[in-house]
């Protein structure tokens, strides 16, 4: 489970990153529609990146070689 939170981390910062620069760029050449749809990526990005902290807190990584 500590490996799929990382997954989870990774993917909803990504999801962040390029739904602020895909919908920001969208803005700037006056895109709206494009806009709002990769802007309201973001706080999905938000809520998978949440997921992914609280997964890896509850489970934490196991050492097999103990």
């Amino acid at each position: 489970m500590h490996k799929a939170g990382k997954i989870a981390v990774i993917t909803g910062i990504a999801l962040i990153v390029s739904g602020m620069i895909i919908g920001f760029t969208a803005l700037f050449i006056n895109k709206q529609s494009e806009a709002i749809q990769f802007l309201g990526i973001i706080p999905v990005g938000f809520i998978v990146t949440l997921a992914g902290i609280v997964t890896t807190q509850l489970f934490p990584e196991s050492d097999d070689n103990s």
